[in-house]
């Protein structure tokens, strides 16, 4: 079986936990999966397309999996505009449906590359943003500002799920979702990362 990982630092974060503790080691040495790591720390939609051509052209087809992790890094300087002074809720509204907008685009760019990976014979399973790690305060905010980028990526990929048997959606609000399972306020820990780790697994087996 050929398995691999694109995407950004949820997939490859080595530099965020001790030895041992990456996703790709604990695929490796835990669960004995060979997975081959094409994922970078602070990579965002638009490196996938160079991931991509990292695969071996002839891994594809019933046994190819592909599972991708990306968006976080494309959504980070919409985190930083939650600090932002506005003269009411409705003028906040307005300026994130811009960056809902500007995010759409990136999503349909990396829908087209799923949608190619699908068709060269790969099972392919991408993963949510998660919310993080952060204060009670920030979270709650932060957690509403994920939901309406999560919406744009279901709604994206609403026909890929609809007509793809070989595609999944996989919640990562719901895999990470303990303070444990963060390195800091938006890296995985080890315990994350083994989370992640076991849905992987179970998606390789069923």
């Amino acid at each position: 079986m050929n398995i691999y990982l694109l995407g950004d630092s949820v997939f490859d974060n080595g530099a965020y936990v001790e030895a041992g503790g990456s996703l790709i080691e604990i695929l490796h040495n835990e669960f004995a999966l060979e997975a081959k790591l094409l994922a970078v720390d602070g990579h965002k939609m638009e490196h996938l397309s160079g991931q991509v051509k990292k695969i071996d052209e002839a891994a594809y087809g019933d046994d190819c999996r592909i599972f991708v992790s990306v968006g976080g890094n494309d959504i980070l300087p919409a985190a930083n505009e939650l600090t932002k002074r506005v003269g009411s809720v409705y003028e906040a509204f307005s300026h994130f449906h811009s960056l809902k907008s500007e995010f759409g685009v990136r999503c349909r760019l990396y829908a087209d590359i799923v949608a190619k990976l699908l068709k060269r014979g790969a099972e392919v399973g991408i993963f949510t943003i998660y919310e993080g790690n952060f204060d009670e305060d920030k979270k709650k905010a932060l957690s509403v500002g994920v939901s309406i980028f999560n919406d744009v990526l279901y709604r994206t990929f609403n026909e890929i799920s609809r007509t793809e048997e070989n595609f999944r959606i996989y919640e990562l609000r719901d895999i990470c979702n303990e303070h444990g399972d963060y390195a800091n306020p938006i890296e995985p820990s080890s315990a994350g990362a083994r989370k992640i780790a076991n849905v992987i697994k179970s998606a390789l087996e069923g």
